[in-house]
């Protein structure tokens, strides 16, 4: 295994949210340079209007390893795991529900087969 020691720690993962709730995860190195036209950069890879501030980040990473985080945000994206992780307030459902509550595994009741007797 290469010895990672001597690799910068300049990487940060990072995501913003625009007024609708769309989530942003990306890396990047020099965060904060990047920020000065994230609005503008943003709306033209996703083709949505921001602004798009910053809500979320984690600094002091290799390159490497803020690749792997990122992909790993975007994988929990939209699930309670992903607003576990960030500490991120999970969006309000409009018919009451907990939004980050397991679904509901119980056996579910029919009402019999759709086919009739020979």
């Amino acid at each position: 295994m290469a010895d990672t020691s001597a690799l910068p720690l300049t990487w940060s993962v990072f995501i913003l949210q625009n007024p609708a709730g769309r989530f942003f995860v990306g890396h990047i190195e020099h965060l904060d340079t990047f920020l000065t036209t994230a609005d503008e950069t943003v709306a033209k890879w996703t083709g949505h209007l921001g602004p798009w501030p910053l809500v979320w980040r984690h600094d002091g990473l290799t390159e490497a390893a803020a690749r792997k985080y990122e992909i790993s945000l975007k994988r929990d994206k939209g699930t309670a795991r992903f607003y576990s992780r960030t500490g991120l307030k999970a969006p309000e459902t409009t018919d009451g529900t907990d939004p980050n509550a397991a679904p509901d595994s119980s056996p579910k009741k029919t009402g019999g087969s759709a086919r009739g007797s020979a």
